[in-house]
């Protein structure tokens, strides 16, 4: 295999030789201008001389027009094959002659964030199966339990990681009582009463961070885990880029060999202010071109803040539209097309 690299694409064509001699492939790369149409037609052509005799095939996807251009100039030229990936359809299409292939999914998880230039520094561990049966119920209920689940944000909120114990007591909103009858029989925290009021007490920080909105994000991620086709389903993520930026993501997959980014938020609507722009910045550098990005909130964004998510083409979930999330994420990835999902 021989890629053909423009200066400024040098370093993420370093990294993609790695990744591809790891998978068996000889690899190497050749410097090209990105706007030198002559140039870059002799290079093809140079490949091709190395190589007559043998059939040569010309993937027209990446690069420039101008670097596209040439290079399909001089395999017409030789007769032979170029092809293009139909990224709608997931297929590879030859340009004349020359079947229609389906795309394999295979790159993971691990492998697109390197390709992107990014190293995972940190992944959260799976809970417990008992929490993930209390987040299963959570997300399911969040319509009738909304008004709860944002009382109980807030309420953990000024919960020392030490002391471990809401310092003010909890208000009973409508479903408060059965969150917290779910939540203490699987043994995430313990209602304590004392002079006739109810305060929280939990057992350590761990479950003190799953009531505080860990529940969203293990709830999404126990529906993406168990959607077929899904490679390599993490959440907690911490990634580093090669110039020491540090990015978190929440719930992340890959499915046909794109990026999948979930960024899931179960306060009040204060986190909701300049999401699109957050989302839009990660959806860029850490996902690339085929990324895409979904935005899980217990609360309702502005008008404003959801139109410009939907302008930019950014999947929202809000409010108790959160029950609906294992169809949603099935028709967001596609999942259910060619038997899967």
């Amino acid at each position: 295999m021989v890629l053909l690299v423009s200066d400024d694409m040098q370093q993420r064509a370093r990294t993609l030789v790695e990744i591809l001699q790891q998978w068996g492939l000889a690899v190497e790369s050749r410097p090209v201008s990105h706007t030198d149409g002559d140039a870059v037609r002799k290079a093809v052509e140079a490949v091709l001389a190395e190589r007559k005799g043998e059939r040569v095939v010309l993937n027209v996807t990446g690069g420039t027009k101008i670097m596209a251009l040439a290079a399909y100039e001089a395999f017409r030229a030789a007769g032979q094959p170029v092809f293009y990936v139909d990224t709608d359809s997931d297929e590879i299409r030859f340009l004349w002659e020359g079947p229609v292939l389906p795309m394999a999914n295979v790159v993971d998880t691990t492998t697109y964030l390197r390709a992107y230039g990014y190293k995972m520094t940190e992944v959260r561990e799976s809970v417990p199966d008992a929490w993930a049966v209390a987040a299963r119920t959570m997300g399911a209920q969040v319509g009738r339990w909304c008004e709860a689940l944002l009382a109980l944000n807030a309420c953990c909120e000024g919960v020392a990681k030490h002391k471990l114990a809401t310092p003010r007591p909890v208000e009973y909103s409508a479903g408060m009582g059965e969150v917290l009858s779910l939540l203490e029989r699987h043994g995430l925290v313990r209602v304590e009463v004392a002079r006739g009021r109810r305060y929280l007490r939990f057992p350590g920080p761990e479950e003190l961070g799953f009531i505080r909105g860990g529940w969203l994000e293990v709830y999404v991620y126990d529906l993406v885990r168990r959607m077929e086709g899904v490679l390599e389903p993490l959440m907690g993520v911490k990634c580093l880029s090669a110039r020491g930026v540090t990015n978190e993501l929440d719930v992340v997959f890959t499915f046909r060999n794109r990026l999948f980014i979930v960024e899931c938020k179960s306060g009040k609507g204060k986190h909701n202010k300049g999401m699109p722009y957050k989302l839009d910045a990660v959806r860029d550098k850490v996902g690339g071109l085929f990324g895409r990005v979904m935005y899980v909130s217990v609360d309702r964004m502005s008008d404003l803040e959801y139109l410009r998510a939907q302008e930019w083409k950014m999947q929202v979930v809000q409010g108790e539209e959160i029950a609906a999330l294992p169809d949603i994420l099935q028709a967001w990835t596609g999942a259910g097309r060619r038997g899967e999902g």
